[in-house]
């Protein structure tokens, strides 16, 4: 996670106040970029003992994803009834320090059986979610996952900055998430009947 320069209030195309601009909260609640946005990227790359085309299918079981519930506090809910397709969206509840985090989120590209995408956006953040699979062999496959966010107010820029303080627990605690559904996907792949 880092924080980004970027284009100051007087070098914006069409600036209402190119020498004398609006408070610096109103111009970033109104999605103007002023001073410093603050990014987060995240990246991982995890190996799995199992065939890239069962990998991308099961990252792609929307149907399991909109059933799952349980103790975790994650909810994952499509909006509509129509099947899967670019343009689909969801409302996600994330739980975050013992807070749910509700946010929507599409799905912007969808290219079976390698790739997807998911795209999301609001007055604070906007922010995409990319995973891709790729064969090692005919048995494994890396599963690559990219996580691109950006704020756009004041308040959202604070969150990101306080993540990016405690990033090495972040991505010690993704390292192990990711590192236990490897393993989840490669045992469910054994026990598929032949």
């Amino acid at each position: 996670a880092k924080l980004s320069p970027i284009r100051s209030p007087e070098t914006i195309p069409n600036c209402c106040h190119p020498e004398k601009a609006l408070s610096r909260s109103f111009c970033w609640n109104a999605g103007w970029r002023t001073g410093y946005s603050a990014q987060m990227q995240f990246k991982h790359t995890q190996e799995i003992d199992a065939p890239a085309d069962y990998v991308f299918n099961r990252i792609t079981d929307f149907k399991n994803f909109e059933n799952h519930s349980g103790s975790t506090g994650f909810s994952f809910k499509r909006q509509g009834r129509l099947p899967v397709r670019i343009g689909t969206r969801w409302d996600i509840s994330v739980p975050v320090r013992g807070r749910a985090r509700r946010f929507a989120a599409e799905l912007s590209e969808y290219v079976p059986p390698r790739t997807l995408s998911y795209k999301s956006a609001s007055l604070k953040y906007e922010g995409v979610l990319s995973l891709s699979v790729k064969p090692i062999s005919a048995t494994t496959c890396r599963l690559h996952i990219q996580l691109v966010a950006k704020s756009r107010s004041f308040a959202t820029s604070l969150v990101f900055n306080t993540i990016r303080l405690a990033r090495r627990r972040v991505n010690k605690r993704l390292n192990s998430t990711m590192a236990e559904f490897a393993k989840r996907i490669a045992s469910e792949h054994r026990k598929k009947p032949a």
